[in-house]
């Protein structure tokens, strides 16, 4: 009886292809404003969107205030706070001091809008 896999390569598994992991990670899509379109993926952590040199989220308009929002991940949510800014946060067209986002939510700071998407999938450098 024939070996039926006499013709076989075999391959050493120390060197064979090993696909890289995929992350879920949040992001906005910036569909308006200054900078539009690009996407921005949100790290965890709190971080300050505004027109500031400081801030971690920067967005170069007018009508974005210089330390306008706070953004920050607890457990599996992403939060944005208003920091008393003069032209407030618009969460699906209703003006919020607070709010949880969810997947789809479409956020204006100022003149930018954002759309949140959760948990989209992205390969490991």
């Amino acid at each position: 009886m024939q070996d039926d896999f006499e013709n076989t390569v075999r391959l050493n598994p120390s060197k064979t292809f090993t696909p890289k992991p995929v992350q879920r990670r949040d992001v906005f899509m910036q569909i308006k404003g200054p900078g539009a379109p690009q996407t921005i993926v949100i790290e965890r952590g709190e971080h300050i969107i505004g027109r500031s040199t400081e801030a971690d989220l920067r967005f170069l308009s007018s009508r974005v205030s210089r330390k306008h929002a706070k953004l920050f991940t607890k457990s599996n949510d992403t939060y944005c706070i208003d920091l008393d800014s003069h032209n407030g946060l618009l969460l699906n067209g209703i003006q919020v001091h607070s709010v949880a986002l969810r997947d789809g939510d479409t956020l204006q700071i100022g003149d930018i809008v954002l759309i949140y998407h959760q948990g989209v999938q992205w390969a490991s450098m």
